[in-house]
């Protein structure tokens, strides 16, 4: 399995594919540092996405970011997105994470089918 950190170009068009229950720890454990880590300033509107891993598993473009949750501290989330071009991308990184693909902690997106 060939993973690398995704050109920019490989990312755009990409949307949530999924959902899956991990901590920021273990995605660091796993993918090293955020590729995107956003410092919010006092009395500034956050960002949707605060902190991204963007990633090529076997040339497939995968994304993973918190999105819109702003209530916690980066550190603090459990419940990050998965972005892709299609479902494959939830499996890529699932193939990745070492887990199958119909863990409980996953959550593909239905609605795209």
């Amino acid at each position: 399995m060939l993973v690398k950190k995704a050109p920019n170009k490989s990312i755009v068009g990409t949307s949530g594919q999924g959902k899956m229950i991990i901590t920021f720890d273990e995605l660091v454990d796993l993918l090293g540092a955020p590729h995107y880590l956003y410092q919010h300033q006092p009395n500034e509107v956050p960002l949707k996405t605060r902190c991204e891993w963007d990633i090529l598993i076997d040339n497939e473009p995968v994304s993973i970011y918190d999105w819109c949750q702003y209530e916690y501290e980066v550190r603090d989330i459990t419940t990050w997105s998965i972005g892709g071009h299609s479902v494959k991308a939830v499996q890529k990184f699932m193939e990745l994470k070492g887990a199958p693909m119909d863990t409980l902690k996953v959550i593909v997106d239905l609605s795209k089918f």
